[in-house]
């Protein structure tokens, strides 16, 4: 209303929060300024003419993988990626973003293949964890039922040559990270050694490098959705898609089928739908033109 009522008096400047839920949207002939907070709920609002220097925020529809933690044996209840070459990490980066209010007892595994290198959580704390040492701990307990990006870098036997990360930030020293094997397949959800590791809650963009990314770069993509087919990226599931396999949108193009139980898709939309590109909050200072945006940058929030 203060919007239709700014415009209705030919005001350009505006500063108000401004919420689209289903069947509004804003048309203005003219352009508005606002230092608001443009909020629309996913695929419902729309709006038209120029907003500059507004701040958009997506509900989100969160294409994710939900996993219901239920022990059970072979391959359902995760998603097992296989033992193809590009996983045989001597070093590299694993990424992911999680939401649990629990994800279940002792050890959940995320992003793991047994043997050489796996994010946890244990009794809900986020931990790495070394097939030769053991735990290494972060302290940080991940049950709150909020996303939370997490990542480990590791490079095998090289003394603080390895790092723990949450929502970009690393939690704790570097520490020396051993490889024991590499001959087991890589899991999102749970760990190839056992189904009592399977993980309760929802998983998304999961990342696998073959190199060990720098606090810079995963701080500046614990944001983002990072572009397809990067360097050094050798595993990318933004686990988006609706139906069919899940597209591996990295150098490798190792694309995955959902297991037959345990896991579901969650908060998918089919192609076409208006919110189909809507993986995460969206937010820019930048300008509605005539309903498209420029100057913008998607994030998660």
């Amino acid at each position: 209303s203060d919007l239709n009522q700014a415009t209705a008096l030919g005001n350009s400047s505006l500063t108000a929060d401004i919420t689209l839920s289903a069947g509004r949207s804003i048309n203005s002939s003219s352009s508005i300024t606002t230092t608001g907070t443009v909020t629309m709920v996913a695929g419902e609002g729309s709006h038209a003419g120029n907003i500059t220097t507004a701040k958009e925020i997506y509900t989100p529809t969160i294409k994710a993988l939900e996993f219901d933690g239920t022990p059970i044996d072979g391959d359902s209840g995760k998603l097992n990626l296989g033992n193809p070459i590009q996983y045989n990490l001597t070093e590299g980066t694993i990424e992911a973003w999680i939401n649990t209010a629990n994800a279940g007892s002792s050890y959940r595994g995320i992003v793991t293949k047994a043997g050489a290198y796996g994010l946890f959580l244990k009794d809900n704390e986020l931990i790495a964890f070394d097939w030769i040492d053991g735990d290494i701990h972060t302290g940080v307990l991940l049950n709150d039922n909020k996303w939370h990006h997490v990542a480990l870098s590791f490079a095998d036997n090289v003394t603080n040559g390895s790092q723990v990360y949450i929502d970009g930030k690393a939690v704790g020293p570097a520490f020396t990270f051993k490889i024991y094997d590499n001959s087991y397949s890589a899991t999102i959800g749970g760990a190839s050694s056992g189904p009592w590791q399977d993980f309760s809650g929802k998983i998304d963009e999961v990342r696998i490098w073959n190199s060990v990314r720098s606090a810079n770069d995963i701080a500046a993509y614990s944001t983002y959705p990072i572009p397809k087919y990067s360097t050094n990226l050798v595993g990318y599931y933004p686990l988006d898609e609706a139906s069919g396999q899940l597209i591996d949108y990295s150098n490798s193009s190792h694309s995955v089928s959902l297991p037959t139980s345990g896991v579901k898709r969650s908060g998918a939309v089919s192609a076409g739908d208006p919110a189909a590109s809507i993986n995460y909050f969206s937010q820019f200072l930048g300008t509605f033109a005539n309903g498209s945006k420029t100057n913008n940058q998607d994030v998660w929030k």
